[in-house]
């Protein structure tokens, strides 16, 4: 039975600039009708959620991301997520819902809405209500192909997340200001992510509820036109399980800092760049896909992924 939740929840998460840009579907406004085996859901277009997944789980008792028709901010309907229990003990899920799809067993973004603008901002209305201290997080990043690597380059992160409640009926706005990593490059493709809680099993509590309506993107960050001061950034080995060794080769002599980034946008490590190579204890890291960020004293940025496993 467990294994059938990590399949089901596998199959949900992978199914003028100064004015507001177009996020598809940001408003929740298109809905298709679905069915996860016998059990009947509706999903909106061009995202996925956790609702087939909560169905197929608890024998189609619990919904959690529902068309909401009545506590909208614009239009017509919202998105309504909910956090669920599933049948295993200390196994709570967050309700989620995203425009890209997920890899559960690396927890690694797959896919997403080809998108080749620099945003500065998301914006968005919301209603949430926690239970328990629950955090909800509304996670938006822009990533490009690396072909060196065969992985996703992190070009901007942003992170909007609260645990405090806003009422249970009117919108509060929010926005995700992006954090860039890279400065010389465009992305290819932007990935939004809602949750209730932390995309964890176990996270969050049954019953925390989370609205969202009118998503859009606002404001443009430019591209560094000054040639970037590193000529190449190895890591390995990649996979890694225990030391993992940076080697970075500079036009320059320059002092640089790295910064470590889970899938989900936390920040999991942080310091300086050794001058010949940097050797990083990663015996700590859970097994996943992270991203690796190195600035130097001029913001000119250099951003590449590695894997982690064991």
């Amino acid at each position: 039975m467990k294994k059938l939740f990590i399949v089901c929840l596998s199959l949900f998460l992978s199914a003028n600039l100064l004015t507001a840009q177009t996020v598809p579907n940001g408003g929740f406004e298109d809905w298709t009708a679905n069915t996860s085996g016998t059990y009947a859901y509706e999903l909106p277009d061009q995202w996925k959620t956790t609702d087939s997944a909560s169905l197929a789980v608890t024998g189609g008792i619990v919904h959690s991301a529902i068309k909401e028709t009545s506590l909208v901010h614009g239009g017509s309907y919202a998105i309504k997520l909910i956090g669920w229990p599933t049948p295993f003990p200390n196994s709570n899920a967050p309700g989620a819902a995203s425009n890209g799809d997920i890899d559960i067993s690396t927890l690694s973004i797959i896919k997403g809405t080809p998108d080749t603008v620099r945003h500065q901002k998301l914006n968005g209305f919301y209603i949430f209500t926690p239970v328990g201290g629950d955090t909800c997080h509304v996670i938006a990043t822009l990533v490009k192909w690396n072909s060196t690597t065969n992985m996703r380059d992190t070009i901007a992160i942003g992170e909007f997340s609260t645990n405090d409640a806003t009422g249970t009926t009117a919108y509060s706005p929010f926005s995700v200001d992006f954090n860039y990593m890279n400065w010389t490059d465009n992305p290819d493709t932007m990935v939004v992510l809602l949750l209730t809680s932390r995309l964890n099993v176990p996270s969050g509590n049954p019953g925390t509820t989370l609205y969202v309506d009118d998503l859009s993107f606002t404001g443009v960050v430019g591209i560094d036109d000054i040639t970037s001061n590193i000529n190449s950034v190895k890591l390995y080995p990649s996979p890694a399980s225990s030391i993992m060794t940076i080697k970075v080769d500079l036009k320059q002599a320059r002092n640089l800092h790295y910064t470590i980034y889970d899938i989900s946008g936390k920040h999991i490590f942080s310091d300086v760049i050794e001058p010949n190579e940097t050797r990083l204890d990663v015996s700590n890291f859970a097994p996943g896909n992270y991203s690796l960020h190195l600035m130097d004293g001029s913001k000119k940025a250099y951003s590449t992924g590695f894997i982690i496993n064991r």
